[in-house]
């Protein structure tokens, strides 16, 4: 059974989190927006023994220090603090694993160090958020007044939030009846009322950030063998954004399809992504 270490390390402006297992072969696990390291939990706990693992709280997430603006967000610097964590690590030739938000901080590190990554798995992947953002036109129109929803979302929390966390094995009771199969509606409701302030705040000025990320333009940079991984029915990031992507990253394989589930795939359909993962980590490894 492997161990895992929670550690910090201070980039300067913020203290990131991760955590760590043992392994010669370092595999970096990097959430989509609004969740924390645990996203990977299932999928590092199935690794080969000889391979590591650093899953990190992306800046504004989990155990990291929130956010107060949305400048603080760049890709740049969220890209930064990878490099940060591994060169603490002393982690080299890393195999990267990003989902959602987490594949464009991949892209861009396998970007700037073409030579230093032995492969990347986009998973829900995108290259740029305003571009790729929903498969239907109520995802548009939800973008489109993101600025009204980051404003509705906060004062829901400062009215709601109080009340639910003081009340919380009533509501949790609540949550498990009313949206156990609405994996969205859940997610809503534990990030909005369950959660600080503080937290909600953050994550509002994560979303506005990541709308300006975009990775056409370095793409073609990356050398790395690089496994795409999306759901079928995904309405946050529209599936054909992996098919761009196989033509903009020069050894992208062909994209993976898996029917029957959505942007949650990495949740919904843990065994499945297990199994793609580690045979791509078999393959690049004989080579």
């Amino acid at each position: 059974m492997k161990k895992y270490k929670e550690k910090f390390v201070n980039v300067g402006d913020a203290d990131i989190s991760y955590e760590v297992s043992n392994g010669s072969n370092p595999v970096v696990f990097m959430h989509g927006y609004g969740i924390n390291h645990t996203l990977f939990n299932n999928v590092r706990a199935q690794l080969p023994e000889e391979f590591g693992s650093v899953s990190i709280d992306l800046r504004g997430h989990g155990k990291s220090t929130y956010l107060k603006n949305a400048t603080d967000f760049s890709l740049e610097k969220c890209t930064s603090d990878l490099e940060k964590i591994l060169d603490a690590e002393s982690a080299e030739n890393p195999v990267i694993v990003g989902h959602s938000m987490g594949s464009m901080i991949a892209q861009n590190f396998a970007a700037r160090h073409p030579t230093e990554v032995k492969g990347l798995v986009l998973i829900s992947g995108s290259y740029n958020f305003a571009e790729s953002f929903g498969s239907n036109l109520i995802s548009r129109l939800a973008l489109k007044l993101s600025p009204l929803r980051k404003s509705l979302y906060g004062s829901l929390n400062a009215v709601v939030g109080p009340f639910v966390r003081e009340n919380n094995d009533f509501f949790e009771d609540f949550s498990n009846q009313k949206f156990r199969d609405i994996s969205n509606a859940r997610l809503f409701f534990e990030m909005y009322c369950k959660t600080s302030p503080e937290f909600v705040k953050s994550i509002g000025a994560v979303g506005e950030a990541i709308m300006e990320w975009d990775t056409t333009k370095i793409a073609s940079n990356i050398s790395a063998q690089t496994l795409l991984i999306h759901g079928e029915q995904d309405k946050v990031v529209n599936p054909k954004t992996s098919y761009e992507l196989y033509k903009m990253i020069p050894n992208a394989r062909k994209p993976i399809i898996v029917p029957n589930t959505d942007h949650n795939i990495v949740l919904k359909n843990p065994e499945v992504v297990n199994e793609y993962i580690q045979r791509f980590l078999q393959e690049i490894n004989l080579k």
